[in-house]
């Protein structure tokens, strides 16, 4: 699809209720939609597309959008907390991104109820959209376990 056709599907008959100035990288900004849908815009030379993300202050339902969100706001280490059910990652600056763990996938509620899962929760998300990498048992033998490994990760 083309980034028009995509962006009219996402937005038309909506109102743009909050643009976020990006983080890093090639994010051009992130909108959050009167719908409750919140998307990154990102443009770079060879092209432009979109990634979806959760509203600035809702919660995440995967592990994956929280480790894309994390990483486009900061690359140093979080710190892991589980708290009342929700996964709490903290950045160094006080910034929060919380999960709810009962609506992760069983996948996901595998790391967290892991021995060895917080550390690598925390490795994970520094790497954002690349987090795949942390959970290849055949690079970070010492982080991941054959267990938790995913398959575009080994």
């Amino acid at each position: 699809m083309r980034i028009d056709q995509e962006l009219a599907s996402l937005m038309v008959g909506k109102t743009v209720i909050a643009v976020d100035p990006p983080c890093a990288g090639e994010a051009v900004a992130k909108f959050t939609l009167s719908d409750g849908t919140s998307f990154r815009l990102h443009a770079t030379e060879l092209g432009a597309w979109v990634e979806k993300t959760v509203a600035s202050g809702g919660l995440y339902r995967s592990l994956d959008f929280m480790y894309r969100d994390y990483g486009h706001y900061t690359l140093e280490e979080p710190e892991v907390a589980l708290i009342d059910g929700r996964l709490v990652l903290e950045a160094p600056d006080g910034t929060q991104f919380i999960g709810v763990v009962d609506s992760f996938p069983e996948e996901d509620r595998k790391v967290v109820a892991h021995s060895k899962g917080f550390p690598l929760i925390a490795f994970a998300a520094q790497l954002g959209p690349m987090w795949r990498a942390a959970f290849s048992p055949k690079y970070y033998p010492d982080l991941c376990p054959l267990e938790l490994a995913r398959e575009s990760g080994t």
